[in-house]
């Protein structure tokens, strides 16, 4: 079995807690591939945010990328990243 009948309670898994609350589009065991893509935005996301405060407290990129354990390209772009998606959203930065 596969898809959402996986599991007949609708119990979920690691992306919600139950199946009707799931932010996908698809099942994560229908499709596989989307929700690969959606775990690495997801990852990004932390660590553009995680980067991005570190970065408005002054913290020099090389130590940002350590930090998350990237390039110092990478944390560059992380950060720059995650502020552009605040500001496309219209929240404010702090």
């Amino acid at each position: 079995m596969t898809g959402r009948n996986v599991n007949s309670m609708g119990d979920g898994c690691e992306v919600s807690l139950k199946c009707v609350n799931c932010p996908l589009p698809e099942c994560r065991y229908d499709n596989p591939i989307a929700f690969q893509a959606w775990k690495r935005a997801q990852v990004r996301q932390e660590k553009g945010g995680i980067g991005l405060r570190m970065w408005e407290e002054k913290v020099p990129l090389t130590v940002i990328a350590k930090k998350l354990k990237v390039s110092t390209k990478t944390a560059s772009i992380l950060v720059h990243g995650e502020r552009d998606r605040l500001a496309a959203s219209n929240l404010t930065i702090h």
